[in-house]
């Protein structure tokens, strides 16, 4: 079962959650390490914390 919507949100297929997507996709054309901490820094993206 494919979860990407192609929107660059996957489907949320944990049948208990109530949010409809899942994951942000991502995609490297730099072919480099991505340090998400450093977006974060810079407010490029959020991280959010579950449980």
């Amino acid at each position: 079962m494919d979860n990407i919507e192609g929107s660059g949100l996957t489907k949320n297929l944990i049948a208990d959650s109530n949010n409809q997507y899942g994951s942000v996709e991502t995609l490297n054309f730099e072919r480099k390490e991505i340090n998400l901490q450093q977006l974060k820094d810079v407010g490029a993206i959020q991280m959010i914390e579950l449980g």
